[in-house]
């Protein structure tokens, strides 16, 4: 018999009780929704909602509680299978006074006996709780885990369509944050800080549009006055950027561009954030001003975007299809050019000015025949994995071609003839630039 104090509450014809078990308790006495039996009508869809997804569970959930002292979590919802037994505080507590009587009835003690406890909602989570307290997976608060106190919604089992219904609701509704939305909240993920450093006021991406060059929103008011917002550089509330945007790049390529930088030459501070551990401030300030150096870098020295940068207004031309370096301003080919300018100058050893007067020197049109079946496939960008790992592995070549090896060279010609068939030159150094003889 488990006792729990807890509140009770309604909605629609559904009565819950909402309470806290330990984490041991849960792990002990809950089982996973996809553990259930009796739901041998599932559909497909429900089957599917209900199966785990083992890899999310082992790389972030189960990390996430056992390596932060800090961690928290939203509550489970749990149907209750069997002997139920809620008693209001009210009853057995005496005189109650008056100010405090309507709300004492629904405060009380829930009483479990023999029943099965199953998770409708939060299955992933009592999972992940599952792997710490039995030790599979370990971490510097591992141990603590098994005192933590979890918020749980108790639901009364009274029907199999009404449970199959419930819970096919909890999760189809179920919204995930989306990726812009992690950055901007996430405070473990070093890249995630990062990138939101480099928007703030003085920092390279904290440059403010113009207000009349920035987005409008129409008010549903009477008047239908245009409310003029001012944007930021880098857009943060989406990760695209349509032909018209002001801004320059996303928060998107920020956090890209933190990962790729980092992960050069600083690969053991992205540990952390793997296992979902907040870096201490000096790890992360460092982190910072390596990252920073690039962008400065890039911003003063590619002259599209020295251009960009000296006229905001500008963007949106410079972004158009017929415009000189029209890719140098989408976002997707933003993500690429670090990813080669990393690998070229921390890895390869082109000094750093040297390679961003090499990007100076690369055809970046939209219609410029050197990216077609790279990065351009039909006038559109070719947004594959197979394609992105292409067009960096061809900059990189472009960028540190006299760093390479021959091994490395002769893969980098032969992938980007392979791709491009007959059609154009095969792939030569940039104009002043030697091919190793290593």
């Amino acid at each position: 018999m488990t006792v729990i104090p807890c509140i009770r509450g309604k909605i629609g014809n559904t009565t819950y009780y909402q309470g806290k078990m330990l984490a041991t308790e849960l792990a002990s006495q809950v089982s996973p929704a996809y553990k259930m039996e009796d739901w041998s009508n599932d559909s497909i869809e429900e089957r599917y909602q209900r199966e785990p997804n083992q890899k999310r569970i082992l790389e972030e959930i189960a990390p996430y509680l056992a390596n932060n002292e800090d961690r928290f979590f939203g509550s489970l919802i749990v149907l209750v299978k069997g002997s139920l037994d809620f008693e209001p505080l009210a009853e057995f507590s005496g005189k109650t006074p008056k100010a405090y009587a309507n709300a004492a009835k629904d405060l009380g003690f829930l009483t479990l006996g023999q029943c099965q406890l199953v998770a409708l909602d939060g299955q992933h989570r009592l999972i992940g709780i599952q792997h710490v307290v039995t030790k599979n997976v370990t971490g510097p608060f591992s141990s603590d885990v098994h005192k933590d106190e979890v918020v749980v919604i108790f639901i009364e089992h009274q029907d199999l369509q009404k449970t199959r219904n419930i819970f096919n609701k909890v999760n189809r509704y179920a919204r995930s944050t989306n990726r812009g939305e992690n950055i901007i909240t996430s405070e473990d993920d070093i890249c995630s800080i990062i990138a939101r450093m480099l928007m703030r006021e003085g920092a390279p991406l904290g440059i403010k549009l113009p207000v009349d060059g920035a987005r409008t929103k129409t008010s549903n008011s009477e008047s239908n006055e245009t409310e003029k917002k001012q944007a930021l550089l880098a857009a943060w509330k989406h990760n695209t950027l349509s032909a018209r945007s002001p801004e320059l790049t996303t928060m998107s390529v920020l956090y890209d561009s933190s990962m790729a930088i980092l992960s050069k030459k600083s690969p053991a501070v992205l540990e952390k954030s793997y296992l979902q551990q907040r870096p201490v401030e000096e790890e992360i300030n460092k982190s910072y001003r390596e990252v920073e150096t690039v962008w400065k870098a890039v911003l003063s020295g590619v002259t599209a975007y020295k251009v960009a940068i000296n006229d905001l207004k500008s963007i949106p031309k410079m972004r158009a299809d017929t415009a000189p370096s029209s890719l140098l301003f989408r976002p997707y080919t933003q993500t690429i050019l670090f990813q080669a300018l990393s690998c070229a100058t921390f890895v390869k050893g082109v000094p750093p000015r040297t390679a961003i007067d090499r990007i100076n020197k690369v055809k970046w049109s939209m219609n410029d025949e050197f990216w077609q079946d790279i990065l351009i496939i039909n006038k559109k960008m070719n947004t594959t994995k197979e394609g992105r790992e292409l067009a960096a592995r061809t900059l990189t070549y472009l960028l540190a071609s006299d760093k390479m090896d021959k091994a490395e060279i002769k893969k980098a010609k032969e992938d980007y003839s392979h791709s491009r068939g007959k059609k154009g030159k095969p792939l030569s150094p940039l104009p002043g630039v030697r091919e190793t003889n290593l």
